[in-house]
């Protein structure tokens, strides 16, 4: 502690607290605030293992392509694998990545309603109200579990295509949506 004291030109900026140890305390002078990404996705809880290059691979290919679809059989790791990559490319999106849950969706309205909730907009009456009211952000939208709303997902890719050129969708689905643009995967 001495020897940093005299680094620090003999300023006080180490005091003592008794009982609780030293303290650094020189005025913060210019910063910023760091910006975090902005994102919903869920916090991982044990590691991918395994796939670090169809990630990798994954992760490359979205940057070419707007609309990425995972399909393969329940169990296989869709969802995972989909989240993994999500994780990657955060700091490519200036407006976020944000993750959509289609399983417990029962109807196409209610995907229409979740997106205007996750992207914090008003209720919007058509996939292409929300998509004019995205048009200027730069996002990645994740949809799992797709194949049980497949002709909400097509509408909404649609309009997407044509109202939101900076979003991006990454998709994991039990089948393809055979939508415009669509780069499918099947996942091994």
């Amino acid at each position: 502690i001495a020897a940093l004291r005299r680094a620090l030109d003999g300023r006080r900026l180490i005091l003592n607290h008794p009982q609780r140890g030293y303290c650094f305390v020189a005025p913060v002078q210019g910063t910023q605030p760091a910006l975090l990404p902005q994102h919903n996705l869920a916090a991982r809880l044990s590691p991918v293992f395994g796939r670090d290059e169809l990630v990798g691979m994954l992760v490359r290919r979205l940057s070419g392509h707007r609309l990425l679809t995972l399909t393969g059989v329940a169990g296989i790791g869709k969802s995972t694998l989909a989240l993994a990559v999500a994780e990657r490319v955060l700091p490519r999106y200036r407006d976020g990545v944000w993750w959509v849950d289609l399983t417990p969706m029962q109807a196409p309205h209610e995907l229409l309603g979740t997106l205007a909730t996750v992207f914090q907009l008003e209720a919007c009456q058509s996939f292409d109200e929300l998509c004019r009211r995205l048009a200027s952000r730069q996002l990645l939208l994740v949809l799992d579990g797709a194949d049980l709303l497949l002709g909400a997902c097509r509408k909404l890719m649609r309009a997407l295509r044509e109202r939101a050129p900076g979003v991006s969708v990454l998709v994991s689905s039990r089948e393809a949506l055979l939508a415009p643009g669509e780069w499918v995967l099947r996942v091994p």
